[in-house]
């Protein structure tokens, strides 16, 4: 089997950085990283870093990619990837994985099985990362912002109704959260085996 000599770097050290730094270092894959917060206090530039890539990833905030470019013109001669579920940047190769990053990172089972949504081809992913074997999928950028409300409304919009539940379950009915987690286990493991029969009681049983 031919051996990857592609050289790839990481920008920011946010969550999304770093599970993507833990993935690769899973599959035996060197890297760099740079990143404002740990290398530019110690005058390191990005070019000094990444000078040396081939393929970047750009894992800072949305907010933040255009104006690294502006500043690093060195990177234009890279090829480069973002994270990002809704951004288009010329010049950029969106590659949205629908999935949590929290603080814990996973197993090399867990990473593999993250799909990635590419604009258009999935051409350019699979060349850039040949290594990987995440089921990839190409959409067309006019999907690309339904989709990232799609997962911010399943993911975030959950959570937030969990984090309520777990709460006020601590703090007014003195039940702790490990107690609790059997329900939340059991209600994934429904939407899991078939979300269109997820549905228990009052709501299933269309109690007035």
């Amino acid at each position: 089997m031919k051996r990857n000599t592609i050289r790839y770097g990481i920008v920011g050290d946010g969550r999304a950085a770093k599970h993507f730094a833990h993935y690769l270092s899973l599959l035996n894959i060197s890297y760099c990283q740079w990143s404002r917060r740990n290398e530019a206090s110690r005058g390191i530039g990005a070019a000094q870093i990444l000078g040396d890539t081939d393929v970047v990833l750009l894992l800072i905030s949305d907010g933040s990619i255009e104006k690294f470019l502006e500043e690093n013109a060195f990177l234009k001669e890279k090829t480069l990837f973002h994270f990002s579920g809704a951004l288009s940047i010329p010049g950029v190769h969106a590659a949205h994985p629908p999935m949590t990053f929290g603080h814990h990172l996973y197993d090399l089972s867990t990473y593999q099985s993250i799909p990635f949504l590419v604009e258009k081809s999935d051409r350019m992913f699979k060349e850039a990362f040949p290594d990987f074997n995440n089921p990839v999928f190409p959409v067309e950028s006019r999907e690309r912002p339904f989709i990232h409300a799609l997962c911010v409304l399943a993911g975030n919009f959950t959570s937030i109704l969990w984090a309520k539940f777990f709460s006020e379950m601590e703090i007014r009915i003195k039940i702790p959260q490990q107690i609790l987690l059997p329900y939340l286990r059991g209600i994934s493991q429904n939407v899991e085996l078939d979300f269109r029969k997820a549905l228990t009681g009052p709501l299933a049983r269309k109690d007035f």
